[in-house]
């Protein structure tokens, strides 16, 4: 399957090469062509955790990570951003800014950057300009080779929150964790929101009561 990918890669760049685009047209081609690439070479599954706010989101994440890293505070909006979670040499948080722009902090222990990914949630205005965070764990094992991804949940107050779910769900997800709350009956928010985003990936979900 790798190879037929890279033979498309192959085909599509020739196309790009043979044939004249418009320079807007040929941009976004050749940025869909990167995105493309650079999942190839990522050998890791991208796991998104999606439910409803207050459905134990963060709990189920940090029990993955056995640390408690996400805030569990019932409180609304307490992620405003989709969130990547992955193995990294050091205690490290990354921005990823909404017009390619990144900027990288590196902290000397967990406290401190569980201090800073508080406050990027925190602000829920300032948070509309990133696309993405990135954190950095120095935790072998699960993060070897799953990258955790944290969203919004998708009955927020904002909808632009329920864009941010769905934007990673399109861009950043392999698979999808959905959350369901055992003591209470479906909601339909839950409901609406799979027959809309997810129908279509319906096979790389599962669904956790």
């Amino acid at each position: 399957e790798s190879n037929v990918i890279d033979e498309h890669l192959k085909f599509a760049k020739a196309l790009l090469e043979t044939y004249k685009f418009e320079d807007a047209n040929r941009i976004k081609l050749e940025e869909a062509l990167k995105e493309i690439s650079d999942k190839q070479k990522d050998y890791k599954l991208n796991l998104s955790v999606i439910g409803e706010f207050s459905t134990g989101k963060s709990t189920f994440i940090n029990a993955l990570l056995r640390k408690d890293l996400m805030a569990s505070q019932y409180l609304q909006g307490t992620t405003v951003t989709a969130t990547a979670i992955e193995y990294s040499e050091n205690y490290t948080v990354t921005l990823k800014f909404n017009d390619g722009y990144e900027k990288k902090y590196n902290f000397d222990d967990f406290e401190a950057l569980k201090s800073m990914l508080y406050q990027i949630n925190e602000n829920s205005e300032e948070a509309k300009a990133l696309h993405s965070v990135c954190v950095g764990l120095p935790s072998k094992g699960f993060l070897e080779n799953i990258r955790v991804i944290d969203t919004p949940g998708t009955n927020v107050e904002h909808l632009w929150h329920e864009d941010v779910t769905v934007r990673a769900l399109e861009e950043m997800s392999d698979v999808s964790v959905v959350l369901i709350d055992a003591t209470q009956v479906l909601p339909e928010s839950l409901i609406r929101f799979v027959r809309n985003n997810l129908e279509p990936v319906l096979s790389q979900c599962v669904f956790v009561v």
